[in-house]
């Protein structure tokens, strides 16, 4: 996915640097969050195969799942804004139009 964004955008060598550091940051966040996203998963598992369907906990099922979101993007995001200060204006003007692209290709499907 790097490479391709590189090549896309065609980042400079420093460019690319720093958005291998925002890939290498959410590898290991993600890594981290692993173990929680498990066992979230495998109560909402134990949810489907109950009787009864236990909505609060659902609920705090899921209140857990976007709060680990939550976590590993505040660990990427400063990583991301380091490298997005490093692109020119028409690498965004690019980025977007893929970004749009990307957006009308999910409306599409859904």
């Amino acid at each position: 996915m790097t490479n391709k964004i590189a090549k896309h955008l065609d980042l400079d060598d420093q460019q690319k640097a720093k958005l291998m550091a925002v890939r290498d940051e959410m590898v290991a966040a993600r890594a981290e969050s692993q173990q929680e996203h498990k066992a979230i998963m495998e109560d909402v598992i134990a949810q489907v195969q109950s009787d009864r369907l236990d909505q609060a906990k659902l609920t705090q099922l899921m209140d857990r799942y976007q709060g680990e979101q939550k976590r590993v993007m505040q660990r990427v995001l400063p990583k991301v804004a380091e490298w997005h200060a490093t692109l020119r204006p028409e690498q965004k003007a690019e980025a977007v139009d893929h970004l749009r692209k990307w957006m009308d290709r999910y409306e599409d499907s859904h």
